[in-house]
């Protein structure tokens, strides 16, 4: 019996006949791994945007139904009308309300910020102990690395360790 030997074919078989080709091929991996490495935006604490706005407000010794009547309610009958509102959500607490505004993608949440800035400060029939509402973007803010030291040291050592 004669055994066909067969030459191999391929990518990796012309790679192997061919050294220098394989060689030039790993050091244009390494360059262009290199520059994009060099061009890689990084950050220590990224920026991460959102798109939900949250509004709170005190209204001292107030019960979570008065909140609810005489803030959370009339700021969501004045924001009814924001067409860019994906979701509203709304807590009513002692002395406190709080709404939470998702805005759709395609809106730019600044815009809608001032829309619904403009909306709260028109209501006039709040309640006259409430404070003044508090509007803002909501940020996500992360930690880069949290560190934990455990020991016989007093808190100065600690700090300086």
């Amino acid at each position: 019996m004669s055994e066909i030997q067969k030459t191999p074919t391929g990518i990796i078989a012309w790679f192997a006949k061919n050294p220098v080709a394989a060689n030039l091929l790993m050091i244009v991996i390494f360059m262009v791994g290199g520059m994009s490495a060099y061009n890689m935006q990084r950050t220590i604490q990224p920026e991460i945007e959102t798109n939900i706005i949250r509004i709170t407000m005190a209204y001292p010794g107030a019960a979570p139904e008065e909140v609810e009547r005489g803030i959370v309610l009339k700021i969501e009958e004045s924001i009814k009308n924001i067409e860019s509102l994906k979701r509203v959500d709304s807590t009513s607490d002692e002395s406190m309300g709080s709404l939470t505004l998702e805005i759709y993608d395609d809106f730019d949440v600044l815009a809608v910020l001032d829309e619904v800035k403009s909306a709260v400060d028109s209501i006039s029939s709040f309640p006259g102990e409430a404070e003044k509402a508090v509007i803002t973007r909501l940020q996500v803010r992360t930690h880069a690395i949290n560190l934990n030291l455990y020991g016989n040291l007093d808190e100065g050592a600690m700090k300086a360790l």
